[in-house]
């Protein structure tokens, strides 16, 4: 191994949002590979990408980048281009991210390496305040609007409440 691949492989660099939830999945997965590869250290390097700067757009007006007319693609890459394009630059050697911010396909040239143990997966309803019907869904009278940014949640809402309206509501809560 020459000094230069022995340096390089010293520090390897890990890429995740800039939001609180990535900076602590990123951190622990720093110290899980730390902990296995002590010789090793796993820098976590922030990157700001479009679905955290812009907060006000609906998801289907983002265009990718370089991409014309490609809003279906740009609304799956929201939260993953930007690290991807630094990772194809080589200016990251891997990407962390939450698999519910995933596109459903990958570029060609990366491949999904690793998914870890999951954390309490459930999820949290918010209502307004003062609302004295109920803590659920189920509670929410015909009509209710139920706001998510997730395709998935939207999807469940749909199926199994189909008296609700869905509309899309980004952003942090």
């Amino acid at each position: 191994m020459t000094e230069a691949v022995h340096t390089h492989m010293e520090k390897i660099s890990i890429g995740t949002r800039n939001s609180k939830l990535a900076l602590i999945q990123a951190t622990h997965i720093s110290t899980l590979l730390s902990t296995a590869h002590p010789h090793l250290t796993f820098p976590v390097q922030t990157v700001l990408v479009r679905g955290d700067a812009d907060k006000t757009s609906p998801f289907l007006s983002f265009q990718s980048q370089g991409k014309k007319n490609a809003a279906s693609d740009a609304a799956k890459n929201l939260w993953t281009e930007e690290m991807e394009i630094l990772l194809g630059k080589g200016e990251l050697d891997f990407l962390q991210h939450c698999l519910k911010d995933m596109p459903t396909s990958l570029p060609e040239e990366y491949i999904l390496g690793a998914v870890l143990e999951r954390e309490d997966p459930t999820d949290a309803v918010v209502m307004k305040s003062g609302w004295q019907g109920g803590a659920g869904l189920e509670d929410l009278p015909d009509g209710a609007v139920v706001g998510t940014s997730s395709t998935r949640r939207k999807a469940l809402v749909k199926r199994l409440f189909p008296q609700l309206v869905v509309r899309e509501c980004g952003g942090n809560v």
